[in-house]
């Protein structure tokens, strides 16, 4: 009896050692899923953001060491998926901050090349590069316009300021030594107050009147004024103005709505006057030896009466001496405006500088 008891004893020794064996490879392997578990977790982490575990950190740099728990194969997969993550961007730790440095360059670069400094977004969390952009938003200063005109400033006919003070004796009256003294003096052309254009331009005045500054310039086409001025009116004109050579051009036009042959807009000697020496003007402003040298005024109960004393002059040649004629014109003006223009006299010849 004995005898047969002794194998069951044994038989219950083998069946504990085998569950012990058992037990232990069950916990070998349970530890080494934990341990996969553990090195793959850097993977799922938004930028490969460091755990607690060994295996995470061999992760991080792409080492290949084996985890406690683990085996060098799971390490090597560890390290190929974590290692993409957080090695694979310059930018570190949170990639995405990376990304959003270098907009943050971009957009901090309004307006400008300096924007190309976003590189510095490389290092991830400055993007200092930006402020590369602000400098560039200075861009460059405003434009100092265009070239002044070569002609000068613009001088516009008018009123004469200076000049010899008006002849208020008749015509006839007129010594010859005065006349000999002004025929051919280019400062006294005009008296004061008369109208007058400045020397050192090239103007012409047409004829009929002009409704409009608009008709002034279509009928200005048809002059070389060179590179246009400007287009301006006046109280008695409208006037377009051009460069050319270093000399303005003007065309001129009396406005219809001053003057338009017949009714002047004024009704005072005064405003005769001043009419009667644009006219003269319109015709002889721009010849040699042509002279304004005063004029009378006669005021009546329903009409005024201007009389304008002038000068026109036949240069003399090859030893002959100049000839100085002496005229009058007589012009008048209602108490509504309206003009007679008179005729030419002459009232004496005289000679002056022999050539």
């Amino acid at each position: 009896m004995g005898a047969v008891r002794r194998p069951i004893t044994h038989l219950w020794v083998i069946a504990c050692a085998a569950a012990c064996l058992w037990s232990s490879a069950c916990g070998s392997s349970e530890s080494g899923v934990n341990d996969k578990t553990a090195s793959t977790s850097p993977s799922s982490s938004t930028g490969g953001a460091a755990s607690s575990t060994t295996n995470s950190s061999t992760a991080e740099t792409g080492a290949t060491s084996t985890d406690a728990g683990g085996t060098l194969s799971n390490a090597t997969s560890a390290a190929s998926v974590g290692g993409s993550v957080g090695s694979g961007t310059s930018l570190g730790s949170g990639g995405s901050t990376g990304s959003g440095g270098s907009a943050a360059g971009g957009t901090t670069a309004v307006g400008g090349s300096g924007g190309s400094s976003g590189d510095g977004g490389s290092g991830g969390s400055s993007g200092d590069g930006g402020s590369g952009g602000s400098v560039a938003t200075s861009g460059g200063s405003g434009g100092s316009g265009g070239t002044p005109s070569d002609c000068g400033p613009i001088s516009f006919g008018g009123p004469r300021e200076d000049g010899p003070e008006p002849i208020r004796q008749t015509c006839a009256q007129i010594d010859d030594e005065v006349i000999i003294a002004r025929y051919d003096d280019a400062d006294s052309k005009v008296p004061r107050g008369l109208y007058y254009e400045p020397p050192g331009s090239v103007s012409w005045w047409e004829e009929p009147c002009s409704e409009s500054l608009g008709d002034t310039v279509d009928r200005a086409g048809d002059r070389a004024l060179g590179d246009l001025q400007t287009q301006v009116g006046t109280d008695w004109s409208y006037t377009v103005v051009g460069c050319s050579d270093g000399d303005h051009r003007f065309y001129n036009n009396l406005r219809c709505d001053y003057f338009d042959g017949e009714t002047l807009d004024g009704s005072t000697s005064e405003d005769l006057a001043f009419l009667a020496s644009l006219l003269w003007w319109m015709e002889r402003g721009n010849l040699t030896g042509a002279q304004i040298l005063g004029y009378t005024e006669s005021l009546g109960g329903a009409t005024d009466t201007v009389v304008m004393c002038t000068l026109r002059t036949s240069f003399g040649d090859f030893g002959l001496c100049d000839q100085i004629t002496l005229e009058q014109t007589q012009y008048s003006i209602t108490v509504s405006g309206n003009v007679n223009l008179g005729e030419t006299e002459t009232i004496r010849t005289i000679e002056g500088d022999c050539n």
